[in-house]
């Protein structure tokens, strides 16, 4: 792409549209080559930020990313530069306001809800899907802060995602790559990013739901959802059930319930992917209730837009000229050679694998489309070893080095030889002459010597009637058996936790059919050490009475849950995302 200061000459700064906790974002107007006038917006990094590098390359980052991505629902970008030694992006002026400012002033019907939902979702889905011209791979961009902030609704009755500052994307080229800032609203994450995972695209569809939810119910969360997966849940499903839908009938009610359920679900591999999302929620943007959306807008939206850009707000660089100087090119914009995208590694797993449970049994849904079939592809791809996949570059060759007393400096040696021949041929002499003989002679003798002293050993074992010792019996030695008890005894820490609202109790026997211990209602949860060995666990379905018996190897510190992670299958995991039990509908 052109460089900013080829294709435009100087920026116009007016009012102040926002200010953000990093940057602030101007309304302008930028003049090209031939003193054409473009309304645009500024994005500048504020001054207390100018010497954190990361910020600055992920600013850098994102307008390389938006001047790629083309999208009639995302934010496009002109080009990044420096206005007064400040970072900054110039991008496309949007004509509207954000989701937060609007929902403080009007009520949206549920038909126009899914509709922005159905949009951020495709804006989500073109993104994670974009490929670069010179790359076999998509970008995966997620977005890590949708929140109503960033969603913005344009004069033109069109909805636009913005911000993608918090973004993550694979490309050789991407610069900001640190972690010393935490980035997204709290409200709005997943479980997994609040505890620190760096976010994926199940991620952004949590946020979205969080959102929908809020649109749906006309109300702002005032809490975060809890970090605890059965509170978590039970937060969810008391949020849905106060949602008036407005669709045809109680099952399309039920269905739209599912798909909240399965976006906010509180494992990511749980949750739709933005694909799947954007078909449900056009079906339901169809069909439910509410005003035309074009006279919706018209007579509620737009007035409430006047009255919100009437608002000017000065700031520093309001009323100031910058001309556009020559800026060194970003590496995204570099296209002199082929790039490859970023491969990320999988050699350490995630830390929520030591919880995470499989994938859920499908949720039917009322498209009569055949579901994609992404989720078992997804899932395999995390459970490959490393090991197995192709090696992407492997190390170059490295030539072996010559020993120093190799075969050559034998040889130079030998060479020399005659000239102190004539002077000593003596026994040494002859020796040093061919050091093979040396060695094959020293070898013979400690040969010879080595018999002689197991013949010596023999023969007194022999006499004293102990000739086992050198001879043992098939058995194993004591050694061993002390080396096999140690690692048949060794402990290990294991954590069981159940949801008694799902299970009334959980037993562990040993081999021999003895109860070890017993978790009920109770007493959900339990840490308790156990040794190496197989081990047999019993649970029981507290609706339906019914018990299941598995047989469990414990060779590591462990954990297993029982619940209904997904509200309906219950199940019982272990850390490494098996199925230990498992009760169905039909038993």
């Amino acid at each position: 792409m052109t460089p900013i200061y080829k294709r435009y000459k100087k920026i116009v700064f007016e009012e102040t549209i926002s200010k953000g906790a990093f940057a602030e974002v101007y309304k302008g107007r930028i003049f090209d080559t031939q003193n054409n006038v473009y309304r645009v917006a500024i994005k500048v990094l504020k001054k207390k930020w100018v010497d954190k590098k990361d910020l600055i390359n992920r600013l850098e980052d994102e307008a390389d990313l938006l001047a790629q991505l083309n999208h009639t629902n995302i934010i496009s970008a002109l080009g990044f530069t420096d206005i007064e030694e400040r970072p900054a992006i110039v991008m496309e002026h949007i004509d509207g306001i954000d989701l937060k400012t609007l929902l403080k002033h009007v009520r949206l019907p549920s038909n126009l809800c899914f509709h922005i939902a159905a949009r951020v979702a495709a804006a989500l889905q073109s993104a994670y899907s974009h490929t670069l011209p010179d790359s076999q791979s998509p970008l995966a961009v997620i977005h890590r802060d949708i929140k109503p902030s960033n969603v913005m609704l344009t004069r033109n009755k069109n909805i636009k995602v913005l911000d993608f500052g918090a973004s993550r994307f694979n490309h050789k080229a991407r610069k900001g790559h640190t972690t010393v800032f935490t980035f997204g609203s709290p409200k709005y994450m997943s479980n997994e990013r609040k505890k620190g995972d760096r976010g994926s695209h199940s991620s952004d569809i949590y946020s979205l739901g969080i959102l929908l939810i809020e649109l749906l119910s006309g109300k702002t969360l005032t809490q975060n959802p809890p970090n605890n997966q059965k509170k978590h849940d039970h937060f969810i499903k008391y949020l849905v059930n106060q949602i008036s839908f407005q669709l045809p009938s109680p099952e399309w009610d039920q269905r739209a319930r599912q798909l909240l359920m399965r976006m906010c679900a509180f494992w990511k591999n749980h949750r739709f992917t933005a694909k799947e999302c954007v078909q449900i929620l056009n079906a339901f943007a169809q069909h439910a209730k509410g005003e035309d959306t074009e006279l919706f807008w018209k007579t509620k939206i737009e007035p409430i837009l006047d009255r919100y850009q009437s608002k000017e707000t000065a700031g520093l660089l309001t009323g100031k000229t910058i001309l556009l100087a020559p800026k060194i090119q970003s590496p995204l914009q570099k296209n002199n050679t082929p790039s490859r995208p970023k491969i990320s590694s999988n050699n350490q797993k995630d830390f929520l694998r030591t919880t995470h449970p499989p994938e859920p049994p499908s949720v039917e849904v009322f498209l009569q489309q055949e579901q994609p079939q992404h989720k078992n592809n997804t899932i395999q791809q995390t459970k490959n070893h490393p090991k197995s996949r192709p090696t992407q570059n492997k190390a170059p060759f490295t030539p072996k080095i010559e020993n120093p007393t190799s075969n050559h400096s034998v040889q130079s040696q030998t060479n020399r030889q005659p000239e102190q021949e004539t002077e000593k041929p003596t026994t040494k002499n002859l020796d040093t002459q061919n050091p093979i003989n040396h060695w094959i002679s020293m070898g013979i003798s400690a040969c010879i010597t080595f018999s002689l002293l197991h013949l010596i050993t023999y023969s007194g074992l022999a006499l004293s009637g102990k000739l086992e010792i050198m001879f043992p019996s098939p058995k194993q030695s004591e050694t061993e058996k002390v080396m096999e008890e140690v690692d048949e005894y060794q402990e290990f820490r294991v954590q069981i936790d159940i949801d008694p609202h799902y299970f009334s109790l959980l037993t562990f026997f040993d081999t021999d059919g003895d109860k070890i211990k017993r978790l009920t209602r109770k007493k959900s949860e339990l840490s308790m050490v156990l040794p190496k060995g197989l081990y047999s666990i019993k649970a029981k379905d507290r609706q339906t009475k019914k018990t299941k018996k598995v047989l469990y190897q414990i060779n590591s510190n462990t954990q297993i849950h029982c619940g209904a992670p997904d509200g309906e299958a219950l199940i019982c995991i272990d850390h490494n995302e098996d199925i230990l039990l498992q009760f169905t509908k039909e038993e």
